[in-house]
């Protein structure tokens, strides 16, 4: 975050990633402050989180904190159970928008149903799989899908995809695959094989 507050006319000088660029202007409001927004890349990915600060009508200090984490087993099967192909995951993550406890000097999270406008870094999307982001209910084991552009990426996809995360809830992205049936057809007359084919789950199948 770099703070121009005092200045008129100040120019702004970066250099430009290969990748889209989102740059948020902040205004100062009396009794508001933000800290940098907190990123924990738990898997080591080197794929970025980034959130748009939230519009808060409230007073003290905030922050956001971001963790991406690997998918624990039960989690990977709350998922999968709701799909018919094979499911891999890739990665959790929970975004939290936090308020500084003055009196003990801790973090919290900040209470209320809260919209975090979020980039997901994922790097390029393979067109051979179906990519999913599941929402993992609170207090339940329910995991709802989510639309996204990530869902059929084509050869214009940048690599990063814009979402709209609740604070709190923890969201998991993965792929699935279609299932792969060998298939032998063989004349039941003198028992020779005729052909094999090769059928993929809701696709055509292929000699």
């Amino acid at each position: 975050m770099v703070d121009f507050s005092g200045t008129t006319n100040a120019r702004i000088t970066f250099t430009m990633p290969n990748k889209p660029v989102k740059i948020q202007a902040i205004y100062d409001v009396a009794g508001l402050d933000w800290d940098n927004n907190v990123y924990n890349d738990n898997i080591a990915s080197g794929k970025h989180i980034g959130v748009v600060n939230p519009i808060v009508s409230d007073t003290g200090r905030f922050r956001v904190i971001i963790d991406k984490d690997s998918v624990s087993n039960p989690l990977k099967t709350l998922v999968e159970e709701t799909l018919t192909d094979h499911y891999h995951p890739i990665f959790a993550m929970t975004a939290r928008l936090q308020k500084l406890d003055v009196a003990t000097n801790v973090w919290e999270d900040y209470p209320g149903d809260i919209d975090l406008d979020t980039t997901v870094e994922t790097g390029a999307l393979l067109s051979t799989r179906d990519y999913t982001l599941h929402e993992l209910a609170t207090g339940s084991n329910a995991a709802m899908a989510v639309s996204g552009d990530f869902e059929n990426p084509t050869t214009t996809y940048p690599g990063q995809f814009d979402i709209t995360l609740k604070s709190g809830k923890t969201y998991i992205f993965g792929y699935t695959t279609p299932a792969i049936y060998k298939i032998k057809v063989i004349d039941n007359r003198d028992n020779d094989l005729i052909t094999t084919l090769t059928l993929r789950s809701h696709r055509n199948c292929t000699r």
